[in-house]
């Protein structure tokens, strides 16, 4: 058996193999040697059917049968021997079989470039400063009075701000339309949550009133049977609630686990301070990977490309599949955007590892196991139930991968020139 192996660009290796007549003649009497256990011929006991009978009905699966096994047995062995290793399946192209003659055919696959690092110690990275204001602490706390005010029913015309409680059904020419109906729902006034002109319409009734609004459904409406038709609505309001916000003071601290109204914003800013820092720190590992990729120029194997395309395609399905959006559309208008990111992430990936081999980085179990304790903590539940669901759902290598792309990036910010800003 003999291997060729042709460099036809940086990233895209041509294998020649030949596999001696001798071998394919073994291989194809093996064949029929098992076909013939197992054939049964009118006129021949079980075993017994000659190989010429067999020729006549079974050659052309024989032969196809073998040339893959061939392919197949060779081609690995070729990788190992040749010390390959493709990110790519394989484009065959195979000669025709001609029994007693040797059997020949090409590989070509991609496999990953090689990569001479250049200048990832001493990039020079802005760093920003964590600023926290208390006015920035007391929209948070407002954001918390907020998300725990209470909805009291109060006897007078409905208001901005309040919340309605409505009774409505929708027309289009005066026929009632599927979806458009709907009994006690809840509306905040001035939320912006229903059809533009709707909400404004409401203001000024009172409990048991009702009214016949008109409306017009925008002309990028997500369900295109209702973009840029009228439609009337009759609503009658069944009750006005208002919102009460409880005080931001001592016993608000206690009803969210705080001593007082001091250790709250306490823990606010501390939160807010983790968040600013986190954010800064994407940042900084954003412009490391811009600096790394235009620092370093290599070609990209396109499957490795192709198959990350892929996936932020279906991305994008599973954001937006019960949207009602249309998702074909919004893949072909960001088409060129989805290449290029796939681009930069594939290639972005390919020097984080380059630096991690360079450098001996690796993740120790110990490592992966305080990340995991980490998660743990944050979403309140026991390791044992965390690591179960990541072992479950084979997860744990992209958690393994996530910890050592951090250290890469800590490896490289600690090299660097940081200037704060």
């Amino acid at each position: 058996m003999r291997f060729d192996v042709e460099s036809i660009g940086e990233v895209k290796r041509r294998i020649s193999v030949e596999i001696p007549a001798e071998d394919v003649a073994s291989e194809i009497e093996a064949a029929y040697g098992r076909l013939k256990n197992q054939v049964k011929m009118d006129g021949f006991r079980k075993g017994k059917v000659p190989r010429s009978f067999l020729e006549r009905s079974y050659k052309d699966q024989v032969e196809y049968d073998v040339t893959s096994k061939i392919i197949n047995d060779s081609f690995n062995r070729a990788l190992s021997e040749k010390a390959i290793f493709p990110v790519s399946e394989p484009e065959i192209e195979a000669e025709s079989f001609i029994p007693g003659s040797p059997f020949k055919y090409t590989a070509i696959v991609e496999i990953r470039p090689e990569i001479e690092l250049m200048g990832y110690e001493g990039l020079r990275i802005e760093k920003g400063k964590v600023s926290v204001t208390d006015k920035m602490v007391e929209e948070r706390i407002e954001a918390l009075r907020r998300k725990n005010l209470t909805l009291n029913d109060v006897d007078r015309p409905l208001r901005d701000g309040d919340t309605a409680i409505i009774d409505f059904e929708g027309f289009m020419d005066g026929v009632p339309f599927e979806g458009g109906k709907g009994e006690g729902v809840p509306l905040k006034i001035g939320g912006g949550h229903f059809i533009p002109g709707f909400e404004e319409q409401l203001l000024g009734m009172s409990k048991g009133e009702e009214r016949e609004i008109s409306v017009k459904f925008p002309a990028d409406y997500n369900h295109k049977e209702f973009a840029g038709k009228d439609a009337t609505f009759k609503v009658e309001l069944k009750g006005v609630k208002e919102e009460i916000l409880p005080s931001a003071d001592d016993e608000f601290a206690k009803d969210l686990g705080f001593g007082t109204a001091d250790e709250l914003k306490a823990f606010v800013r501390k939160g807010m301070e983790r968040d600013e820092e986190a954010k800064i720190k994407a940042g900084m590992k954003e412009d490391v990977m811009d600096l790394l990729i235009e620092g370093n120029s290599f070609e990209v194997p396109p499957s490795m490309v192709k198959k990350q395309k892929d996936y932020l395609m279906e991305d994008i399905k599973k954001k937006y599949g019960k949207s009602g959006i249309d998702i074909d559309k919004e893949i072909e208008k960001g088409g060129d955007d989805l290449e290029k990111r796939a681009l930069k992430q594939v290639k972005g990936a390919l020097i984080l590892m380059e630096i991690a081999r360079k450098e001996g980085l690796r993740v120790t179990d110990g490592e992966l196991e305080e990340r995991l304790n980490s998660m743990a903590t944050e979403a309140h539940v026991d390791i044992a139930a965390i690591r179960g669901y990541y072992e479950k759902n084979k997860l744990l290598d992209g958690v393994r991968r996530e910890i050592l792309d951090d250290k890469i990036f800590d490896f490289v910010i600690s090299k660097a020139k940081v200037v704060e800003i």
